[in-house]
């Protein structure tokens, strides 16, 4: 039996989740973070479309943000003033409307169960990936996407998949369907993402392909042969896009790609995930 190659595991105190067997469902349990913008309803597309294709379910999360319901402000005790923390109930009211509305659309659109928690935005995402096979979000949430704030764009991602094992698919604005599976590498190939590409492809009948993007040396080439051909994949033949990383990920990425990379991949992952018009599964 194959198992996924863990030694590119570069933090040890992350779980390697994906050291399975292949033909294991591995996406039975899918959890997306939900906040109302399009990019989080698009990754909820995705979620339901994996999930069908993997007999798997999918919970919705959205999050009532404390960090905005109790944010502090400051009060004038006359010889000091200072900073204190106040319970918001409008807003707290407010998300609770919203949080509810959200999780009614995707209840009819997908069939969807939702939960509603109160806590910080980052931290409630980690905890619910720790039971989860595989994690859902948006590129961008609604705070950010209307005023197309690209310095934020695709930050929170970053901050989750690095905190966590469980792999996490970050969602454009919109999508088409997932038509075929494209795993991108770019220093190195990950045993992490190839397992994961080849599970993924299997479990939904797609096609797999492979890019080795930037310009690579001779060692880059030979290990990636080594870890396909461990995975089953000695006839897979990687296409190479030259040139900078992040701009070669974005030309030959093609609608209805879903692009699986490992998160320590690229130095600039922000730019890469900014970049893309297709949803990127990101292992650890």
């Amino acid at each position: 039996a194959k198992f996924a190659d863990l030694t590119n595991c570069q933090f040890p105190w992350r779980r390697c989740r994906l050291r399975v067997q292949s033909g294991v469902h591995v996406f039975k349990n899918i959890v997306v973070a939900v906040d109302g913008s399009q990019h989080s309803m698009t990754a909820a597309q995705l979620a339901a479309q994996i999930a069908q294709a993997c007999g798997g379910t999918v919970e919705a999360l959205f999050i009532k943000d404390t960090s905005i319901i109790r944010a502090p402000y400051w009060r004038d005790f006359g010889a000091l003033t200072l900073p204190v923390t106040r319970f918001d109930h409008a807003l707290d009211e407010f998300f609770q409307m919203r949080g509810e509305a959200v999780l009614q659309t995707l209840k009819e659109r997908h069939g969807m169960s939702g939960t509603i928690v109160a806590g910080r935005i980052d931290r409630e995402i980690i905890q619910a990936a720790r039971d989860a096979d595989l994690l859902a979000m948006g590129a961008a949430g609604e705070a950010h996407e209307d005023n197309n704030d690209e310095e934020h764009i695709a930050a929170r991602v970053i901050r989750t998949v690095r905190g966590t094992s469980t792999p996490v698919l970050s969602a454009p604005a919109s999508a088409t369907p997932i038509a075929r599976v494209r795993l991108a590498y770019c220093k190195l190939v990950s045993g992490n993402a190839v397992a994961g590409a080849v599970d993924i492809s299997r479990e939904m009948g797609l096609p797999l392909s492979a890019t080795a993007l930037g310009d690579g040396d001779d060692g880059r080439d030979e290990l990636a042969r080594a870890v396909l051909t461990d995975h089953g994949l000695s006839e897979l033949t990687p296409t190479t896009v030259p040139g900078d990383a992040a701009h070669a990920l974005v030309s030959a990425t093609q609608p209805g790609d879903l692009v699986i990379m490992a998160d320590d991949d690229f130095d600039d992952l922000d730019r890469a995930i900014r970049g893309l018009r297709a949803p990127v599964l990101l292992f650890g």
